[in-house]
C-alpha cells in the first residue's frame, strides 16, 4: 500500500459510527491535511454531470429531482437493502471520486504538503488504500454505533441498522489495516489514542526523511 510520493497519505476507514470523524478531528490538530472522502462524493456526485447520468441511466430517473441534480435518499432507499446494486453504484462513483482525490494530492504534494489523512469510509472497496501508505482503522460495538447513527442522521433504528448491514464484517477492515483503534470507552480515550498514533506515524515518516 505504498505510494512513492513525497507526500504520505495515511487511510482512515472503518465501519459507520465508529468514530472516525473524532480520529479525522484528532489528525487535523496534529497537522495533518485532511482530504474527507465523503465531502469529496458528495461534490463528485451532485456537481459531475457525466456521473449524474450514468446513475440515472442505471437506477432509472426516479433518482433525480425535478431540476436534475441527484435525489440521496431515493437512490439510498434503491441500494441500502441490495447488497448487489450497492456495489454497481460504487463500481459507477469510485472512479470519479478516486480522480477527484487523486488530483487534490497532486496539488498538495505541489504546495509542500508531506502528511495527508485520506477519511474514506470505502477505502479498501474503492481500492483508494493503493495510495496510502498505512492505514487506520476506527471500530465500536455495533449498539454503539447504532445509537450514534440515529442521532447523528436521525434514523429510524430500522434505517440505522440497514446501513450497518450494508457495509463489511469488522474483520474486512481489521487484516487489511496497520493501526486499529477501538472505540470502547469515551470521547477523550479514543482521543487519545489516536493522537499517539498520528504522532507515531508522524515521526516515523520525518525521520525517515531527515
Amino acid at each position: 500500500m505504498n505510494r512513492d510520493s513525497d507526500v504520505k497519505v495515511i487511510g482512515l476507514t472503518g465501519p459507520t459510527g465508529s468514530g472516525k470523524t473524532t480520529v479525522s478531528e484528532v489528525f487535523a490538530g496534529s497537522g495533518y491535511y485532511i482530504i474527507n472522502a465523503d465531502k469529496v462524493s458528495r461534490d463528485v456526485i451532485d456537481n459531475t454531470s457525466s456521473c449524474i447520468k450514468e446513475l440515472a441511466e442505471e437506477f432509472t430517473d426516479a433518482i433525480l429531482n425535478k431540476d436534475g441534480t441527484l435525489n440521496r435518499k431515493k437512490l439510498g432507499e434503491m441500494v441500502f437493502n441490495d447488497k448487489a446494486k450497492l456495489i454497481h453504484l460504487g463500481s459507477i462513483v469510485y472512479p470519479y471520486i478516486t480522480a477527484r482525490i487523486l488530483k487534490t494530492i497532486n496539488t498538495l504534494e505541489k504546495e509542500g504538503v508531506r502528511m495527508v489523512l485520506l477519511d474514506a469510509p470505502t477505502l479498501f472497496e474503492s481500492n483508494a488504500d493503493d495510495f496510502c501508505s498505512l492505514v487506520v482503522c476506527v471500530n465500536a460495538d455495533v449498539k454503539k454505533r447504532l445509537n450514534y447513527i440515529i442521532k447523528r442522521d436521525n434514523l429510524t433504528e430500522e434505517e440505522a441498522l440497514s446501513r450497518i448491514k450494508s457495509q463489511p464484517e469488522f474483520s474486512y477492515y481489521a487484516k487489511r489495516s496497520d493501526f486499529i483503534l477501538q472505540n470502547d470507552s469515551d470521547i477523550a480515550t479514543l482521543e487519545s489514542m489516536a493522537s499517539e498514533v498520528a504522532k507515531k506515524i508522524w515521526e516515523y515518516y520525518n525521520a525517515e526523511s531527515t
